[in-house]
């Protein structure tokens, strides 16, 4: 069993060592060793003591091993360190496994976070400098505290500021040893000129993939173009290069995005004019709010903040937030007169906040007596609303919410209140988007986890209880050899057969945790088929029929590990129809490659097992390792090629294999 964690452990990134309830060091990984390289201590550590390895432990950390082992407890905290002259975060877990119902080892995991505290730090530096955007006067200023913010977040320092005028981009300012770019017509090519047209990021990290790219006095070889949206238009564009291959990622991405938020609402800012100082006002109200929104923990806390920014900035006789749960709108949040407890809205009902959710704009009814969708809002009160103004929240692409204002006065709304809610929309899409990624990361993360845990122990179980059968076969044969002298070459032969299932057994596993090495020749797809077919034991009550087409070009391919796909497919098929019924098994020709199918009438597959049918360690059969499929599909994507699955409870299943050609 050590020996398949080794493995195990040895293919993930993170740092792992195991020790028993002596806090003996039983077991490290390769990352391990390479961690304790770094740190500096000995790479000779098994079988050493924990304390004695690492004797400036914290106290803490020693009460943790100690409950762990004692109380069956899971620890998990953060600890960083100075190494090379830069700073690491690392997660570490302490993780109790059971032997017989007593903790008898527990897994220590250093998993690197330096990235993503380094993102939430970026993200700290970031909104330092919105104080600064919300400062400046004019474009220029924008344009400096933008770039200043660039190269203090990012470190890249070829940076241009482009704004619209008179149908094309032009640069306001740019930093490092770029030339002023010329002015780039919106008719013509470059990457910020598609950025700006398609209003929309875009990340470039081979410059020469794309004819678009106009190069410059530099040879840039990575492009980031992200366009400052308002009022779903571009105002400008943030454009940075660089002369390495690859340079920006999707972390470069987010920040700019957010940034370019910002900006936006700086440009919306500086272009209101005197006569609009109160919608300035509200405006100022709606830009901290980004600074608000983006320190929320829950979606709870978005939209009690939102509320609060809605009312602070545009003041309404009654107001609300309405989330989507079930087909299903809930005014869950609202100010002003109260709602029934049980009111809600069909999301197929007509109303007006259903119409803006339905069709994703925003509903400005300056007289709802006009409005045929209008649906009365059922408030304790006699006098009825006259005007409405409701703008739909979408997160991810999916209706999630919408703002709802209603009044007594007839046009009580204007345009530039439907906008700043507009925005307001945005920033609240925002951070629910980044709330959820934050909560999915922790559920993966967890899932990460206890999926080493589940593969480790089905090892442990296989390892238990499927190879005690052919070593203890091997024991008792020898034994008899010793007593029956005559039986020799009958026993020799059966102790032969325990040894080829115990090392079958073992290179399912090293399959799965070692890259699959291919000795590839031309080959009939037909007659790898048929040789299948012909050296499986197939039951009478189980029908064979074939549909081969013929002609079929060679294809190169490793004979050995594809008939061994085919023969778990058979096998599965066959133990599907217990009672008896047909296999059905075709090959054809496909327009980039061959396609084979293998088709039982046995009892199928539940639709909730399909989704896991190729996940390692899987499995639904007693006693199985749920290797055979995952196998399959490591085999066949080594070839180029693709396996699906399909089934229907009663029916049968199909798998289905794609190999191209030129595999």
């Amino acid at each position: 069993m050590v020996f398949r964690l080794q493995q195990l452990f040895d293919n993930l990134n993170d740092a792992i060592y195991v020790i028993d309830r002596d806090y003996k060091i039983l077991m490290v990984n390769k990352s391990m060793i390479c961690y304790s390289a770094e740190l500096g201590l000995s790479q000779d550590i098994i079988g050493c003591n924990l304390f004695d390895v690492f004797p400036y432990m914290s106290d803490q950390n020693k009460i943790e091993y100690e409950q762990a082992f004692r109380l069956n407890t899971v620890f998990t905290a953060e600890e960083s360190e100075w190494r090379g002259g830069k700073r690491y975060v690392k997660e570490i877990s302490k993780i109790p496994i059971k032997t017989e119902g007593i903790v008898t080892n527990v897994i220590t995991i250093f998993h690197d976070i330096t990235e993503r505290v380094e993102y939430e730090k970026s993200i700290e530096v970031l909104h330092k400098y919105t104080a600064e955007l919300a400062n400046t006067t004019n474009l220029e200023q924008i344009c400096n505290a933008t770039l200043d913010s660039i190269e203090t977040v990012t470190g890249v320092n070829l940076l241009t500021f482009l704004i619209p005028q008179e149908g094309s981009l032009v640069p306001i300012g740019n930093r490092g040893n770029l030339s002023p770019i010329n002015i780039l017509p919106l008719d013509g090519k470059g990457i910020t000129v598609k950025a700006f047209l398609k209003k929309e990021t875009i990340l470039l990290k081979d410059t020469r993939s794309d004819s678009d790219f106009i190069s410059g006095n530099i040879e840039s070889l990575s492009e980031l173009a992200v366009p400052v949206i308002l009022f779903g238009d571009s105002v400008a564009v943030i454009n940075l290069e660089s002369t390495e291959l690859n340079a920006f990622n999707e972390m470069d991405q987010k920040l700019l995005e957010i940034l370019a938020m910002h900006v936006s609402s700086a440009i919306q800012r500086i272009k209101l004019n005197d006569s609009e100082r109160q919608a300035k006002a509200k405006l100022e109200i709606l830009h901290e709010s980004a600074i608000h929104l983006n320190k929320t923990k829950t979606e709870d806390d978005v939209y009690q903040e939102s509320l609060k920014i809605i009312t602070e900035a545009l003041g309404f006789f009654w107001g609300g937030i309405a989330l989507l749960k079930d087909g299903e709108l809930r005014f869950k949040y609202f100010k002003g007169l109260g709602l029934p407890e049980n009111f809600k809205i069909n999301f197929d009902s007509k109303s007006v906040s259903t119409r803006a959710l339905r069709l994703g704009t925003s509903q400005l009814i300056p007289d709802v007596r006009l409005d045929l969708d209008y649906l009365s809002t059922p408030i304790m009160d006699a006098d009825p609303f006259l005007s409405e103004l409701a703008v739909p929240i979408y997160v991810e692409g999916e209706p999630t919410a919408v703002i709802n204002l209603e009044s007594r006065k007839l046009n009580a709304f204007h345009t530039d209140d439907q906008k700043l809610l507009e925005t307001l929309a945005q920033h609240m899409s925002s951070a629910i988007d980044r709330i959820r990624d934050e909560e999915n990361y922790k559920i993966q993360e967890a899932e990460r986890v206890n999926e080493l845990l589940d593969g480790a122990n089905r090892v442990g179980r296989m390892i238990r209880h499927d190879l005690r059968s052919p070593l203890q076969a091997i024991k008792t044969y020898a034994y008899l050899i010793g007593r029956q002298p005559s039986q020799t070459e009958t026993y020799i032969k059966k102790i032969n057969e325990s040894v080829d299932y115990a090392v079958k057994m073992l290179e399912d596993l090293k399959m799965v945790s070692a890259p699959t090495e291919l000795l590839k020749a031309p080959i009939r797809i037909n007659d790898l088929i048929e040789e299948t077919l012909k050296t499986i034991p197939i039951p009478e009550s189980v029908k064979i029929e074939r549909s081969f087409e013929g002609d079929l070009p060679l294809i190169n391919l490793d004979p050995v590990r594809m008939r061994r796909v085919f023969d778990n497919l058979v096998k599965n098929a066959i133990e599907a129809m217990p009672q008896g019924g047909s296999l059905s098994v075709s090959s054809k020709k496909t327009d980039d490659g061959l396609m084979i199918s293998f088709k039982d009438t046995g009892t199928g597959i539940p639709q909730k097992v399909l989704g896991n049918l190729f996940r390692p360690f899987y499995t639904t059969k007693t006693g199985g390792t749920g290797l055979g499929l995952s196998i399959c599909k490591q085999l066949v994507e080594a070839h180029g090629g693709k396996i699906k699955g399909d089934s229907r409870l009663g029916e049968g299943s199909t798998f289905t294999i794609n190999l191209p050609l030129n595999t």
